[in-house]
């Protein structure tokens, strides 16, 4: 995902508490400073990079684990955000879009 902040990320990858025994690892990659604009000339400095969200449970060494194969956590999580933003249609919607093909097809 693409986000601005006025706070620049200076990890890689950050661990926050979630829920339960569950943690957030967000990890941040292209990171950029945005050029001056007319609307912000008196304001910080901002940035633009891509984040990607994982939970996962907490565990013993979490961090030097994912410090230690940091680009292969990364790929995972990008490959598991594509998956997400793929929409399977359910049986009903595969359906409606076989009808709605069919008519096109037919001129109905």
């Amino acid at each position: 995902m693409k986000a601005e902040s006025n706070v620049k990320p200076v990890v890689q990858f950050e661990i926050l508490p979630y829920e339960g025994d569950d943690v957030e690892v967000l990890f941040y990659e292209n990171v950029e400073t945005l050029p001056p604009t007319e609307d912000r000339e008196v304001e910080a400095e901002k940035y633009s990079y891509d984040y990607y969200r994982l939970i996962i449970r907490n565990r013993q060494n979490l961090e030097a684990t994912i410090e230690t194969s940091f680009d292969a956590w990364l790929a995972l999580v990008k490959e598991k955000e594509a998956k997400e933003s793929i929409q399977i249609p359910t049986p009903e919607g595969r359906l409606t879009i076989l009808e709605d093909t069919m008519n096109f097809i037919l001129g109905l």
